[in-house]
């Protein structure tokens, strides 16, 4: 049996042009690949013509889903090509590395199984770059540059396969040390190739990576035995394999994806029409800034491919790689603007291909239900795009209601295609969701996961709340949970949840839960027509809870640091938005009453007093006029007062401008406070003004400078104690 090696990089376009030469050369009877021997099954729909890549096997683990891989193929990926010619010319195809069932849990295999050929230590080895030394000994920044002049820029004879080993030979005797993984796998291939010599076959064809190969061509002088002994005993699982669609921006290195190449987009550029690629790329990012509004003439193009053969020539290369294209186009298409020049690098160096997959290839139930719940949304094109692209949805359409729902569901199955936009800090709600969309490739073996709570998505969604809620006792979480199931329109989990809130509810005693426990709740309850959502248990539980927290508001607030005091006062701010939310008389009437409580007892903290004060006020329920006199006065101290007005003047200054017997209190205390006072109590003033608008501050400013504030006195006004009171004011809330 004759077997040839055909050492190539993964995802190399000179190694799959090269390859697809060989084979037409050497005319096997059998093509043996480096994938997984027990995925081989995905193989009967590689001639599928709707398989378009970049797509990849996934192999995973039914019952451990953490267990999974993927081995990705482009249109430029030697083993596609490999692939391809197998099926065009009815070769048969053997994929021959270590089956997916001991590579998963190879970690599990014990030290003491070793026979003493493995290394204690995997690490070192993989920190060890041999591909890196001998680039730089070439005088390359890395490996990969140094490998794209060598043996990708231009399309090589069968010799050159030769050339490789022999190179790989030379690094594989100055590093002769190799980790137990890799040992096995080539102890399997090899296994694999015999078996070949078994079936029959005569010319074999052996597609590999390059580092692998001086391994292989020893399958005749290392004995069987030997091999088999050390595949013995390995730990194994069971595993499931499937097609799914990949990316060019998950084939990057960049994404972590350890056999991956830097540039996806211009080596598919490489494969396609390697003779033009310089002059066709330098269009396509000239074109690309074009679209974006940015000049980029075809003279820029032209001197850009000029420069970049010229940059390729003086170093001595035979065609420009990336250095050169990147330089080339900074210098010229971009001007040496550098956001330009990531724009190109992102679309045409990484690019934006996505592959298909074919609905014939057998795929999970939830996967089937989700592409359909996807054509029913109308969220087609974004499940396709490889960007993030923002979607608003109008929750009045039916479409984009479907929508909101789905991308709220796979949410709950941890698959968050969909981020959803927050709102400003007092959020109210509407008919508008405003999303983040963004699928990635990996989601796959979530859907996976996902489906082993359900056939459909509503299905799987709704199981998973459950469980996770009958689990849970955390009461946030639970009214997190009763939210997003409600924005699904999920009814199932919708008993199970107010049941467990009902009853975590009242086992919390801490009122800072209760209010973000109520949050939610009466988001729920005030905007969820808007979804056509039932809300009336909700209602239920918004009526034991409220009147729960402003029985208990007085008492937390008492005796209270002032770190707790600022979480508080946040809640407190929060209580009074859901109090008008839920436009309810008693539970307005109990919330006043909670802060009339603040706001006269002392031991409650001065942030918090002021900002009831100021609630209350505002509600018309309370007079300024004395609360003003009483904490501003000589007898309370500097720090107190200055909390209090922190809390009364939150929000807006209008008040402040509007209303002055405030004004004259305010103004007469600093004035009544000493040098050193006012030093100390600075930093908190000015967090104080500096919340008020700009257009309010002016304002103060212009009031200020009117001398409506100065002391009337029988001379006047004294122009040189204004001065001082200008720069005080000034010092005080800052200039424009």
């Amino acid at each position: 049996m004759n077997v040839h090696f055909l050492g190539i990089r993964h995802h190399g376009p000179g190694s799959a042009k090269s390859v697809r030469a060989a084979l037409k050369v050497l005319q096997p009877d059998a093509i043996l690949l480096e994938s997984p021997f027990d995925a081989e099954e995905l193989l009967a729909y590689a001639g599928n013509p709707n398989l378009k890549p970049p797509v990849a096997m996934l192999v995973y683990d039914p019952k451990d889903f953490n267990r999974a891989a993927y081995y990705p193929f482009a249109e430029f990926s030697p083993e596609w090509q490999a692939i391809q010619y197998g099926v065009k010319k009815q070769v048969p195809l053997r994929f021959f590395d270590l089956p997916a069932a001991n590579g998963l849990v190879f970690d599990q295999n014990k030290p003491g199984d070793t026979h003493g050929l493995f290394m204690a230590d995997r690490q070192e080895v993989l920190q060890h770059d041999p591909i890196g030394e001998i680039a730089r000994l070439a005088g390359y920044t890395d490996g990969e540059r140094w490998w794209d002049v060598t043996f990708e820029q231009e399309e090589s004879e069968l010799a050159i396969f030769q050339a490789v080993a022999e190179v790989m030979e030379a690094l594989r005797f100055e590093f002769p040390a190799q980790d137990s993984h890799t040992l096995v796998r080539e102890a399997y291939m090899r296994e694999r190739i015999r078996q070949a010599g078994k079936e029959g076959f005569q010319q074999v064809a052996v597609v590999c990576g390059a580092w692998h190969v001086p391994a292989l061509q020893s399958w005749e002088s290392i004995p069987a035995s030997k091999d088999k002994a050390l595949l013995r005993g390995l730990a194994k699982t069971k595993i499931r394999t499937t097609w799914v669609p990949w990316t060019h921006e998950r084939l990057s290195t960049h994404t972590g994806y350890r056999a991956g190449v830097i540039a996806p987009a211009w080596y598919a550029l490489l494969f396609s029409n390697r003779k033009n690629a310089v002059t066709r790329w330098m269009s396509q990012a000239a074109r690309l800034l074009r679209a974006k509004d940015m000049d980029a003439s075809a003279a820029l193009v032209i001197d850009a491919v000029l420069l970049a053969e010229n940059l390729a020539a003086l170093r001595g290369r035979k065609a420009p790689g990336l250095d050169e294209l990147r330089e080339a186009a900074w210098s010229t298409i971009c001007e040496g603007d550098v956001e330009k020049l990531a724009l190109i690098e992102e679309k045409l160096i990484v690019g934006e291909a996505w592959g298909k997959v074919p609905s014939e290839i057998p795929q999970v139930p939830l996967q089937r239900d989700l592409e359909s719940c996807i054509q029913s949304a109308r969220l087609t094109k974004e499940y396709r795009m490889t960007e993030a692209v923002d979607k608003d949805l109008d929750l009045r359409k039916d479409s984009n209601r479907l929508a909101s729902q789905l991308l709220h569901r796979l949410n709950i199955l941890q698959i968050p295609w969909g981020r959803l936009k927050k709102g400003s800090q007092f959020k109210t709600g509407s008919f508008s969701e405003h999303w983040k969309l963004k699928w990635l490739p990996d989601y796959s073996i979530r859907i996976i996961e996902a489906g082993m709570w359900g056939n459909t998505v509503a299905e799987a969604a709704s199981t998973w709340l459950i469980r996770q809620a009958n689990e849970s006792t955390n009461l946030g979480q639970l009214t997190g949970w009763l939210d997003e199931t409600l924005k699904a329109d999920l009814e199932e989990p919708l008993g199970v949840l107010a049941t467990r809130i009902q009853a975590q509810a009242a086992l919390v005693h801490d009122i800072l839960l209760l209010i973000d426990a109520l949050g939610p709740l009466v988001e729920i309850s005030r905007y969820g027509d808007i979804r056509q959502t039932t809300t009336a248990s909700v209602v239920q539980l918004i009526h034991e809870l409220a009147p729960r927290i402003c029985i208990g508001l007085p008492a937390t607030a008492m005796s209270i640091s002032d770190e707790l005091a600022t979480e508080i006062f946040r809640r407190l701010l929060e209580m009074n938005r859901l109090i008008g939310l839920m436009n309810h008389p008693a539970f307005a009437n109990q919330f006043a009453d909670a802060l009339r409580s603040l706001s006269e007892n002392d031991q409650v903290h001065p942030l918090l007093q002021g900002t009831a004060s100021r609630l209350l006020f505002d509600k018309g329920r309370h007079g300024a006029a004395d609360s003003i006199q009483f904490h501003l006065s000589p007898g309370q101290a500097p720090a107190h007062a200055a909390q209090w007005v922190e809390g009364f003047l939150h929000g807006s200054g209008l008040l402040l401008l509007h209303y002055p017997p405030l004004w004259e209190a305010l103004d007469n205390w600093v004035d009544a406070l000493s040098m050193e006072q006012f030093v100390d109590l600075l930093p908190i003033l000015r967090r104080t003004f500096s919340r008020f608008s700009k257009a309010e501050r002016s304002k103060m400013l212009e009031l200020a400078r009117s001398g409506q504030l100065q002391e009337k006195t029988e001379g006047g006004i004294d122009e040189e104690r204004a001065g001082k009171m200008e720069e005080l004011i000034i010092r005080l809330i800052g200039k424009n």
